[in-house]
């Protein structure tokens, strides 16, 4: 069986981690580890420390900046693997915890949530172009629950291209209807990137407002935008 990401020797560890941190100094956490390749320059690790002790991550070759966590545990992680090499798929599409689908039981003992709201804090003190910023936004966004789309909506403003459109996305992944008027405004107002995730959120939300959005979008773009509308 030919597992869709392999466990690296304590030697490839090593060696992996002084490459990665040598040439790409602050992409990495201090306190997180690589562990996993898919033997073409992709890896997964897990964070070694608080807040986001255990959880795992991707770091991809072509998005090293983006390394929120993805899964909940390195069980889950493995568990998630068996199974996309069961069903031979490849590693970047497989079932992941975050971005969360659904909402806790427990709202008030939501441990990500927690970390995901003193992240939101933190990021009150940055400006939009410090490093951390985005960092902080890609790992509040994948831990919030759905029910917090109040506490998501303002990073569609983001002045960071990325995180407007991390914010879209995840929005619309939520699929929240509330949202479809703020979605529209920022697609109206902001640039490529923005544009295109507003368009594949109303596409996931598609309820009957969503989809009028869509065709007004559609009308005011005019036809260079028009391949956005047919994916």
């Amino acid at each position: 069986m030919r597992f869709i990401m392999r466990l690296m020797s304590p030697s490839e560890v090593a060696d992996v981690m002084g490459a990665i941190r040598r040439n790409f100094p602050g992409i990495l956490d201090k306190c997180a580890g690589l562990f996993w390749t898919d033997d073409n320059s992709n890896y997964a690790g897990a964070f070694l420390a608080p807040p986001l002790l255990g959880r795992v991550f991707f770091l991809k070759h072509d998005e090293l900046s983006d390394t929120p966590p993805r899964f909940r545990s390195v069980e889950s992680f493995c568990q998630s693997m068996l199974a996309a090499t069961e069903q031979q798929r490849f590693w970047s599409n497989v079932a992941t915890d975050y971005p969360r689908l659904t909402d806790p039981a427990d709202i008030e003992g939501d441990e990500d949530r927690a970390i995901a709201i003193a992240y939101l804090r933190d990021m009150e003190e940055l400006h939009w172009e410090d490093d951390a910023y985005s960092t902080f936004a890609y790992r509040a966004l994948n831990l919030l629950p759905p029910r917090d789309l109040a506490l998501a909506l303002p990073l569609v403003n983001s002045a960071d291209p990325w995180v407007q459109a991390r914010a879209c996305e995840t929005i619309g992944l939520w699929r929240c209807a509330k949202a479809v008027p703020d979605l529209l405004r920022v697609a109206r107002t902001t640039t490529h990137n923005g544009r295109t995730a507003v368009v594949c959120a109303l596409q996931r939300i598609g309820t009957p407002e969503a989809r009028e959005a869509l065709r007004m979008l559609e009308a005011e773009l005019g036809s260079e935008w028009g391949w956005l509308f047919r994916k």
